[in-house]
């Protein structure tokens, strides 16, 4: 018996456990949603990864490349379909309620890290924020929250040398996570004030936070130097990007307006930003050193959503881990100068405020949870997809005009050009593209195309928009599918249902 209860995990373990098992269940709620774009982007490019395409030469994207390889090892391991986009939002998912909770309880204890779990499991769901699917924030916050749990969970030079490989690793997911090295050294400078040495110490955070980031991208760079397309990643990821993203300075002064600082899809996570206020409005003395990390962060991510300059609620999500911390560490606050019993109601009253929001939204099934995100968006193009699958024959191939790659991926297909998204035909990468276009569609003739019709044909050479016209059939227009419409090529008409 003593044996017994020597080897039983300690309780906020044991808690931390059961809140892993909920997490993985509530993500399974919506396993069979029809997955937005970026989502579908991620998924046929890892599947081409996987049979052999090199990213940004065969398939095109403008992302770096840890996302791709990401949901392509993950296809390695649960096959091409849902269930590996399920393992993509698992396993980061967990990665961050793991890490909050061990820096939680770090700082405060073990129920705080228990607390700071629940909220993350609540509040990291939000439909609002676009929150149940793992777009490229959710890889960013379980590794920006690991790379927190190993900087300010202990102080040793081989804990800040992690967190700084962290960072680096989160930045070939999204560059923006590099925002984060210079402000968290700035946070250790500010914590450590008159403590520190001179500045050597000071500069040793700073080392260890952004060395590894510069030799990550380094090493990316030798690897397509080596392969003989460094101008080709150069083109893509800067020039690319930046055109896409255009002022940054910009698009920061632009972020820190109120309306953009806070917007109503971030309604859900107030009671988490009130707890936060209050704590920091409680602290006193020594206390606040605990609040430079938290308010980096927070600060870091109000930077990393400003900067992309379209403010996409999917954004938003990067503002959660810290405001996790933050309304963990304002309960914390608040027992001294309020006493146990106020602590226990403002916790109460954020749980059930957090659940009121999560439970109706936990309600939905797949297709509930993308009507209720993007209307009727992708579901049409699930259902563009099945009717397209429908009328090509093993090994004939479907062609989509438009920004959606989830047509492939539910049509069990491949992409037959190297441009995915249309409106990728413009700016730096404008004239190789298109040619590339032009020749893969004549070597392809898709069987089937599925034609957006929102987006301008403009877009495309204006020869390729003739061929469209006159080597396929328009098929009657139909609600289910709209705004997109079927075309198959002419040869194959009698395929056609009357």
């Amino acid at each position: 018996m003593i044996a017994c209860c020597a080897v039983r995990p300690p309780r906020p373990l044991a808690l931390l456990a059961v809140l892993a098992l909920a997490l993985a269940a509530q993500r399974a709620r919506t396993f069979h949603e029809p997955f937005e774009r970026d989502v579908m982007t991620y998924a046929v490019i890892g599947h081409e990864l996987r049979l052999g395409q090199r990213l940004y030469t065969d398939v095109f994207d403008h992302k770096p490349p840890a996302v791709y390889a990401t949901f392509a090892a993950a296809e390695g391991l649960a096959g091409y379909g849902p269930a590996a986009v399920y393992l993509v939002n698992v396993a980061f998912a967990l990665l961050a309620m793991g890490s909050l909770f061990a820096v939680a309880s770090r700082w405060m204890g073990g129920r705080a890290g228990v607390v700071a779990a629940v909220f993350w499991l609540v509040a990291s769901y939000d439909l609002e924020l676009q929150g149940n699917q793992p777009n490229t924030e959710l890889c960013l916050n379980g590794l920006l929250a690991a790379a927190f749990a190993s900087a300010f969970g202990g102080r040793s030079r081989r804990r800040l040398w992690a967190a700084g490989a962290l960072v680096a690793l989160a930045s070939l997911y999204k560059p923006v996570a590099l925002v984060m090295a210079p402000l968290w050294a700035a946070a250790f400078a500010l914590q450590e004030g008159p403590r520190a040495a001179g500045l050597r110490d000071a500069a040793r955070p700073l080392a260890a936070l952004v060395l590894p980031g510069v030799m990550a991208w380094a090493l990316l760079a030798a690897y397509f130097a080596l392969d003989g397309r460094l101008d080709t990643l150069v083109t893509v990821l800067v020039g690319f990007n930046l055109d896409y993203a255009g002022s940054l300075w910009g698009n920061v002064a632009a972020g820190l307006r109120p309306s953009r600082l806070w917007p109503p899809a971030l309604l859900g996570a107030l009671p988490l930003l009130v707890l936060t206020v209050i704590g920091v409005l409680a602290a006193t003395g020594s206390r606040w050193r605990r609040w430079v990390p938290v308010l980096a962060s927070l600060a870091g991510a109000v930077v990393m959503v400003a900067l992309p300059g379209h403010g996409w609620a999917h954004y938003y999500q990067l503002y959660l881990p810290p405001l996790v911390i933050g309304a963990t560490l304002g309960l914390t606050e608040i027992e001294p100068r309020w006493g146990r019993r106020a602590r226990g109601a403002l916790l109460a009253a954020a749980v059930a405020l957090l659940l009121a929001v999560h439970l109706p939204q936990l309600a939905l099934d797949g297709d509930g949870a993308s009507r209720r995100k993007y209307g009727g968006r992708f579901l049409a193009v699930r259902e563009a997809a099945r009717r397209a699958s429908a009328l090509r024959r093993e090994g004939e191939s479907v062609w989509v005009y438009g920004i959606e790659p989830g047509v492939y991926f539910h049509a069990r297909t491949r992409p037959v050009t190297q441009v995915l998204w249309i409106n990728h035909l413009t700016g730096p990468l404008r004239v190789p593209l298109r040619q590339a276009l032009r020749r893969q569609l004549r070597d392809a003739r898709p069987a089937v195309l599925v034609v957006d019709t929102r987006y301008s044909r403009d877009w495309v050479p204006a020869g390729v928009s003739l061929w469209m016209d006159e080597e396929y059939v328009r098929l009657p227009s139909d609600e289910a599918i709209a705004p997109f419409e079927l075309r198959v090529r002419r040869d194959l008409a009698r395929r056609v249902p009357p």
